[in-house]
């Protein structure tokens, strides 16, 4: 019996090129969400600073 993939749950792919990643994306036809940087902290307690890191949803 064959059957066809008819969507995803989620995925995660890492990049050093997210720019690129996601215009590959949209090229595809995906509609995809603002980018959303991840917030760190050096330790606890301290305030969270943008970090280095960053995704985006479809």
């Amino acid at each position: 019996m064959t059957r066809s993939i008819r969507g995803f749950h989620h995925m995660g792919i890492l990049t050093r090129d997210l720019d690129g990643l996601e215009q590959r994306f949209t090229g595809f036809g995906f509609t995809l969400s603002p980018r959303s940087r991840h917030l760190l902290s050096e330790r606890p307690g301290s305030a969270p600073v943008p970090g280095c890191t960053a995704n985006l949803c479809s």
